[in-house]
């Protein structure tokens, strides 16, 4: 059973910092964003943990109802970090 924490997306069978694949493509990563647009299509970045594009991870922006869950929080992420106020 999934508990629902800070890192739940509402919706969703995957948390934030979870390993997740694309039930269409199979592109696999973790599960690094989630955007709720206004119009209500919900989407999750996923970002490669082995695929790389000139030095950097692949990030790819799916739905939220084809993303499945591979892994539980492979990190071990327990919050989400602090966020940094903008300077002004």
């Amino acid at each position: 059973m999934r508990t629902k924490t800070k890192l739940h997306i509402p919706g969703s069978p995957v948390n934030m910092g979870d390993l997740a694949k694309d039930e269409i493509t199979g592109f696999e990563g973790l599960v690094t964003a989630h955007v709720r647009h206004l119009t209500g299509c919900d989407t999750i970045w996923l970002t490669s943990k082995t695929e790389e594009h000139e030095g950097r991870p692949v990030e790819r922006v799916f739905d939220v109802l084809q993303v499945l869950q591979v892994e539980s929080n492979p990190m071990g992420i327990k919050e989400f970090p602090e966020q940094v106020e903008a300077a002004g």
